[in-house]
């Protein structure tokens, strides 16, 4: 699927009685596993899944983000059929 990029991105916002949840999806080429367990860190560049350049410090920021705020974010991805990020928060009691 060279070239291909996805067309399509959701947004769903969940909560229950103590958590609220972010989720984002997308359809583009996804992540490939051996790539998943590092792309929170800085400088990683998953060059076999990507089209677009970069430097490899965006998902890091966005993981400092959620963590100063006492979330919690993971990825789940199938190479050529997307990706979902889902940031779990602890609603304030």
């Amino acid at each position: 699927m060279d070239g291909y990029q996805g067309n399509r991105l959701t947004l769903r916002i969940t909560e229950e009685e103590s958590l609220a949840q972010i989720e984002v999806s997308d359809n583009g080429i996804g992540i490939l596993p051996s790539s998943l367990p590092h792309i929170f860190e800085r400088m990683y560049q998953c060059d076999d899944s990507r089209l677009a350049d970069g430097n490899g410090l965006g998902l890091a920021i966005v993981k400092e983000l959620v963590s100063a705020h006492k979330g919690k974010i993971k990825a789940e991805s199938t190479p050529s059929a997307g990706v979902t990020f889902t940031i779990t928060f602890r609603k304030a009691l």
